[in-house]
């Protein structure tokens, strides 16, 4: 059986991935931003 700890082991483990997963995605969506920026010059 899991105890109250094991629980509370999961659930921080569900909220670390989280986090991690939603820095990555906002890491990769900057650059890919940031790239498409530089590539095209500013239409005037």
């Amino acid at each position: 059986a899991i105890g109250s700890t094991g629980y509370l082991g999961v659930a921080l483990m569900v909220l670390v991935i989280g986090a991690l997963t939603a820095a990555t995605s906002h890491a990769t969506v900057v650059a890919y931003l940031s790239e498409i920026d530089i590539r095209q010059p500013e239409a005037s």
